[in-house]
């Protein structure tokens, strides 16, 4: 299999993988959100709740507020 193959497989297992990550954060968000409200929600719950880091989920999002716009998207 030629190097070239390789790189183009590896970047699309990343975006579906990003994918799924970017809608469990949603996921987790949406349901804590529900649970407590905007103000009673940080970024840190909505990471452990998406089975993540801190770290992981501003690679997706700068902020809770760019979480909400994608929970009401």
């Amino acid at each position: 299999m030629s190097s070239e193959k390789r790189r183009a497989f590896v970047p699309r297992k990343r975006q579906e993988r990003g994918a799924r990550r970017v809608d469990d954060i949603v996921a987790a968000a949406a349901k804590l959100f529900g649970e407590r409200g905007f103000e009673g929600t940080s970024m840190n719950a909505i990471a452990k709740a998406a089975g993540i880091t801190i770290g992981s989920i501003y690679q997706y999002f700068p902020s809770r507020d760019a979480i909400v716009d994608a929970v009401a998207a």
